[in-house]
């Protein structure tokens, strides 16, 4: 990788972790409102919610965006993130 990629992709790294990081803490802090979601969700939020599968898909989001800050492990929060929207794309099915 030549000295200008290697920014891009730090950058890219960065702002992949923030955007992962407010994502999860986000929904943590939203809670069990059903405000903004659409009316055909709310039940289905709802079970994930009452499950705990919710609370894990959000912890998993933050320490995913937490890896990512460090340079060595950005692979390793790709493929979680990868899983766990495998396993999301699975239930909707």
């Amino acid at each position: 990788m030549n000295f200008r990629n290697r920014y891009l992709v730090i950058a890219v790294r960065i702002l992949l972790g923030l955007i992962m990081l407010a994502s999860g803490t986000s929904g943590l802090l939203m809670g069990n409102s059903t405000q903004g979601v659409p009316a055909k969700m709310v039940a289905f939020t709802q079970v994930f919610w009452a499950s705990g599968i919710f609370q894990m898909v959000k912890v998993t989001e933050i320490v995913a965006g937490v890896i990512s800050f460090k340079l060595c492990v950005f692979s390793i929060s790709v493929q979680i993130l990868a899983r766990r929207s495998c396993v999301r794309f699975v239930h909707f099915i």
